[in-house]
């Protein structure tokens, strides 16, 4: 080329063709993104609860009815697109927005193909409960773990850089690490009490370790030259993107691409110190709970207070309560309500709509709204005892709804209005000590 174009016509072309190396990313309009709601294809509360530990994905036992490659029939048919595009990232999901360390990990702790095993690679320390309250629905607390039986803990990280490679397929590489090689390449699923499955880095446990993954991405562009205004324009063509491992952990890896920013107090070499710390940090005293009823008959799925319990998912307390019309009651206990709602039975007189429509646990710990399909003696009925609601007999008469961060059963009562019953768990008014329990019918699901 030099015998071809003079040495001024060269200073031009390499000045060009570095300015738009440098800006071919610049332009938004440089890269089509596919959407990662695509991905799965339903509902985003789908998409939300998969990566906080529920839905079939992850409740599910590999069966012969049950087949994991059935389930996720639309996201192995996008593999092939995630292979060859960028995908957006999916701020819709709560789990991933404003990651500010550049960083998710997921931790898995259950297997579901019933001949293989977990390999659990890291101790589960401690957790601000807070941290995760949009997954947990937890304003404040602190958990603290034991170090068996673990967790298995894969993540990434990604550059301060924009248009850094590691930035640019960050949704590409979190659908490899959760859904492809996580749920259905091992079967891992499940996520530690309390906390998401899969989520930005802030929001998870601290763990004494977590394998790291990278994306290894080819791309080619289109280069031209333009004689008449010695002009050089580069589009971007196309990308072959695969995963590897990182040569560390996730500890290491975040180092080096991020010098700038400290991760160890949530990837730890052990769990002595952070554990430690979150039981100063709380004040911790040693107690035993209370009792609140036979676990043979009922199955807690959420309490606060002195009955606290992490909420199950939506998928599992939907499980437990069966199907219509042969739903099982759903039981709240309160230790300082009023007598007339220390013990309140909930019957369910309709088919409860879809997840898609209605999150119905949320109903009940925070958001009690009759406006999907919840009215009273129209969709269910209420009872002040277990042989009311088994006979029938005095059915409640009133309740009112929709005041946002209100649950159960806001102002409803056997005959009129009665105030301040009412719980919530994502704040710190209402009744402070309440556990609503699922009617167990047979031996206990194990969730």
């Amino acid at each position: 080329m030099d015998e071809v174009l003079d040495a001024d016509t060269l200073s031009s072309i390499q000045a060009s063709f570095e300015e738009k190396c440098a800006n071919v990313f610049a332009n938004a309009d440089a890269m089509e993104y596919a959407s990662f709601e695509d991905i799965i294809g339903q509902h985003s509360q789908f998409d939300n609860n998969y990566f906080d530990g529920g839905t079939e994905w992850n409740d599910d036992i590999e069966s012969d009815t049950e087949q994991i490659e059935v389930q996720m029939g639309n996201a192995l048919r996008f593999i092939d697109i995630a292979e060859e595009k960028a995908v957006a990232w999916p701020n819709y999901i709560t789990n991933f927005d404003n990651c500010e360390l550049r960083a998710v990990m997921c931790c898995f702790t259950g297997q579901r193909f019933p001949d293989a095993d977990i390999e659990m690679n890291a101790e589960v320390c401690a957790l601000d409960l807070s941290e995760a309250s949009k997954s947990n629905h937890l304003e404040q607390g602190i958990a603290v773990y034991d170090t068996e039986p673990g967790a298995y803990c894969n993540g990434f990280a990604w550059s301060d850089a924009p248009h850094h490679v590691t930035n640019r397929y960050k949704a590409n590489t979190l659908f490899h690490v959760s859904m492809i090689d996580g749920t259905f390449n091992n079967g891992y699923v499940e996520n530690i009490p309390g906390a998401p499955m899969c989520a930005c880095l802030e929001q998870m446990p601290s763990v004494s370790n977590s394998e790291c993954t990278e994306p290894d991405v080819h791309e080619t562009f289109s280069i031209s030259y333009k004689p008449d205004t010695k002009d050089v324009e580069i589009s971007f063509s196309g990308a072959d993107i695969s995963f590897k491992s990182c040569e560390d952990n996730l500890l290491d890896y975040h180092q080096q691409l991020r010098g700038d920013s400290d991760i160890s107090t949530h990837i730890t070499e052990n769990c002595t110190g952070p554990t430690q710390d979150a039981l100063n940090s709380a004040f911790y005293t040693p107690g035993t709970p209370e009792a609140l009823m036979d676990p043979s008959k009922w199955h807690q799925v959420v309490g606060k207070g002195d009955y606290f319990k992490n909420p199950t998912t939506e998928t599992q307390f939907r499980a437990l309560i069966g199907s219509y019309p042969d739903y099982k009651l759903i039981r709240r206990l309160c230790k300082w309500c009023s007598t007339s709602h220390q013990d309140i039975y909930y019957k369910r007189i309709t088919e409860i709509p879809g997840m898609e429509e209605l999150d119905f646990l949320d109903l009940f710990m925070d958001n009690w709204f009759d406006s999907i399909s919840n009215t009273l003696n129209v969709d269910f009925e209420l009872y002040g005892s277990l042989e009311d609601a088994e006979t029938g007999q005095n059915k409640w008469t009133f309740c009112n709804y929709n005041d946002p961060t209100v649950g159960f059963p806001r102002d409803c009562g056997p005959t009129g209005y009665k105030a301040s019953q009412w719980n919530a768990m994502s704040r710190y008014r209402g009744q402070s000590h309440w556990a609503f329990s699922v009617e167990v019918d047979g031996p206990q699901l194990a969730f």
